[in-house]
């Protein structure tokens, strides 16, 4: 596997992260209280077909303007993930992912979450030890199949 398909993995899992803020999010709005606990149950599609899976808990203190932190303790799945290139994804059996979300009145101001562990790619496993940045803007550094990985937007 070769370092635009390391970096083709990290942002599938972007991707996935944003998704889980967005429904932590949509769930501060329809809340009268922010919730000590919020459950993240998400699948969506990979670019070629397939799916990424994440699910698990968020834990945090957030008061009554939905200011605060969560904890996330999530699993992140790849089934038949396809992200080009012929490279498809497959959990070994899943990653790690943890990390904090910060937010300020219900809107993410800091996010950084981390995945470890393995998968399949096109057969051979691979571990992972990546560490994403989604708000205040996008970064990702760490290693994926044993190739350094570093982006930034």
């Amino acid at each position: 596997m070769g370092k635009d398909d390391s970096s083709a993995v990290v942002v599938q899992l972007a991707s996935s992260s944003n998704a889980v803020s967005a429904s932590v999010q949509d769930s501060l709005r329809t809340n009268e209280a922010p919730q000590a606990m919020v459950s993240a149950d998400k699948t969506l599609p990979c670019a070629g077909g397939g799916s990424i899976a994440v699910a698990g808990d968020l834990t945090g203190d957030l008061d009554a303007s939905a200011t605060g932190s969560y904890q996330l303790d999530l699993m992140t799945t790849f089934t038949d993930c396809a992200l080009g290139n012929g490279l498809v994804v497959n959990g070994a059996p899943y990653l790690t992912t943890t990390g904090t979300m910060t937010y300020r009145s219900g809107a993410l101001t800091v996010a950084a979450i981390s995945y470890s562990g393995a998968f399949t790619a096109n057969g051979d496993t691979c571990n992972i030890d990546v560490t994403l940045s989604i708000a205040p803007s996008f970064s990702a550094s760490g290693v994926v199949c044993g190739s350094a990985v570093k982006l930034s937007q």
